[in-house]
């Protein structure tokens, strides 16, 4: 676990790889269609009670017929590797279908 301190904002940790935020990004899939919304990273009374709002959509036309039309992985970083995040995603209009796969490098995150 990690507290937060007004006075840690705008540093960092080399060692434990911690490094503030002054956003927090949610994708969330409502049917078919995949959302994106922010909201301010606050200190008090709880970080992790967020009000996310002004969900912008990314993507329509999730092909909902199989189980996982959408996941996102996440692989931490190691002293020797950089973070990495896949996305995958089936897309389905009108007969027509795309497969999606995606691998994200993050640097400089734990």
């Amino acid at each position: 676990s990690m507290e937060l301190d007004k006075k840690v904002i705008g540093g960092h940790s080399a060692t434990k790889r911690y490094y503030p935020v002054e956003k927090a990004i949610r994708y969330q899939r409502i049917g078919s269609f995949l959302y994106r919304s922010e909201t301010p990273v606050t200190l008090a009374p709880d970080p992790f009670i967020a009000n996310f709002t002004d969900d912008y959509p990314l993507l329509n036309h999730l092909d909902t017929s199989i189980a996982n039309p959408l996941t996102f992985n996440y692989s931490p970083a190691s002293l020797t590797r950089n973070a990495l995040v896949k996305v995958e995603f089936t897309l389905s209009h009108k007969g027509t279908t795309l497969d999606f796969h995606k691998e994200i490098q993050v640097r400089n995150v734990p």
